[in-house]
Parts: C-alpha cells; sequence; structure tokens
C-alpha cells in the first residue's frame, strides 16, 4: 500500500493522530532523545506535497481550486539559512523554509525549478531534540528522527494562511541516512506553524549532519 492508494478520510485520520504525537514529542523530551546544540545540526530537505497533506481549520482561497495538471507543490527546508554563514550571530541559528509551485516529476531532494512562489519562511531555531525508536520499519517508521523547535521570524512571502510571524513552529521527521556526504530520505516530514496549518510531506531526500 503507498501514500496515495489510503482512502482521504483515512488518511486524514492517520495524519491527524500522527502529527499530534509528533508535536508532543517536539514540546516534551523524553528520556530516550537527546537535546542537540542547534548550531551542529547540518539539514536540507526537499520534497512534494500534496494538498490533502496540509491540514487547517481554514481553507484558503488561493488553495481551494487545486493545483493545475502537471504542476505540484513543493518544499525546501535548509538549516542553517542558505546566508548564514556570511551573518554572524542569530542568523547561524535561523532556518530557510519555502513553499513553492513547481513541474511535476522531479525527484525528492533535487532542486525543483520554482515556478511561482507559495510562502518564505525564517524560523529562529531554539531547541533540536534527536531520538532514536526502540521500534521501526525503515520503509515508513525510520528508527531515526528529529524535531525543531522555535518560532517564525520572518515571513516574506506571506503565507496563504496569513501572516505568521511570532507563531510557534514546529518540526519534525524520520530519517535514514543512505549514502556518503551525508545523503539522507525523510519521512513523514511535519512543518507547523502552530494555531495555523500543518504542512506534512510523506517522503523527502536531501542531507542531514550533527557534526
Amino acid at each position: 500500500m503507498t501514500f496515495s492508494s489510503i482512502p482521504n478520510q483515512r488518511r486524514r485520520h492517520l495524519l491527524q493522530c500522527a502529527v499530534g504525537l509528533a508535536a508532543a514529542a517536539v514540546i516534551a523530551t523524553p528520556a530516550s532523545a537527546k537535546s542537540e546544540h542547534s548550531q551542529k545540526m547540518r539539514l536540507r530537505l526537499e520534497g512534494d506535497v500534496d494538498l490533502d497533506w496540509v491540514l487547517s481549520l481554514y481553507t484558503p482561497p488561493a488553495l481551494a481550486g487545486g493545483l493545475p495538471p502537471g504542476i505540484v507543490g513543493r518544499v525546501r527546508a535548509q538549516y542553517p539559512a542558505p546566508d548564514a554563514s556570511a551573518n554572524p550571530g542569530q542568523s547561524r541559528r535561523l532556518m530557510a523554509v519555502s513553499a513553492f509551485l513547481a513541474p511535476a516529476g522531479v525527484p525528492p531532494g533535487v532542486p525543483a525549478p520554482e515556478l511561482a512562489p507559495i510562502s518564505v519562511l525564517e524560523i529562529a531555531v531554539e531547541d533540536v531534540l534527536i531520538g532514536m525508536a526502540a521500534f521501526a520499519d525503515e520503509a515508513t517508521r525510520p528508527s531515526r528522527h528529529v524535531g525543531i523547535l522555535g518560532h517564525v521570524v520572518s515571513n516574506e512571502v506571506e503565507s496563504p494562511f496569513g501572516l505568521l510571524v511570532n507563531r510557534v513552529a514546529t518540526t519534525s521527521f524520520g530519517f535514514d541516512w543512505t549514502g556518503a556526504r551525508n545523503a539522507a530520505t525523510f519521512k513523514l516530514v511535519a512543518i507547523g506553524a502552530a494555531g495555523s496549518h500543518i504542512t506534512v510531506l510523506p517522503e523527502a531526500a536531501g542531507e542531514i549532519s550533527f557534526d
């Protein structure tokens, strides 16, 4: 069974349960997880997102009609933000998250052409939790997982859900390293603006390290 073959109603129920557990894990540090100095983490991930995997009590008019054929929603997250190395201080703790329209068919992790922006955020990262699950399934529930807690400090391209500045931001995902140079695959990437919405990528790819 693939993600796309799960009926929408059941998928939303399962997703809401999974996201609720993930959000709780970010806020409460269990004994099996350790807090990592945020500046040690390096992250880049990218993947497609279906509008059925964007959860909110509000449906933005811009998204209500769906997307044209051949076009997909795409999310890219980078930490530190691309220009952080050139700027001292807080900029080294900023995570850049962008959502945009892209042509369908670009593999996860490969930088996709940005046809039109949807939203561009900067998140000040305050804590990073790293865990190793006692039970895992490589295909759907990787044992290695991460929770990132912070708050939105910039929303350069305003979100369809409204201005997100000052909202608490949570990011969580499972991952497995796949080869050299910290290459990784990511599962159930959940990026949330508290009280507004949660965007979930079932799968993504990129790199992650904790040097």
